[in-house]
């Protein structure tokens, strides 16, 4: 199966800083894209910490906050991310209309 990159599927993870949890929710959100085909290039981690006018440009109210900006419409998660398949029933691609 070919892998489908970030030209087909991209989501965005806003956290406020590179804690051990950080880390965690990263590697399951790259696990979960590559569990359905999707390479890991499909995410982008957004640090606030570092770069604070990002909370501004999208809207971020909470964190963490995970945005499905391709394909569109945008659909947010905001909070917790563990549940594998609620954030894939969430994000994928079905919700398109």
């Amino acid at each position: 199966m070919t892998e489908k990159g970030a030209s087909d599927f991209r989501i965005l993870l806003f956290l406020a800083s590179p804690a051990d949890m950080a880390g965690t929710q990263i590697r399951f959100l790259e696990t979960l894209l590559q569990d359905n085909g999707y390479a890991s290039d499909c995410l982008t981690v957004i640090n606030l910490s570092d770069d604070p006018s990002k909370a501004m440009e999208y809207e971020i109210l909470a964190i963490p906050t995970l945005i499905r900006t391709l394909p569109a419409p945008a659909v947010r998660v905001i909070g917790e991310l563990s549940d594998k398949e609620r954030v894939w029933e969430l994000i994928r691609e079905k919700y398109i209309a």
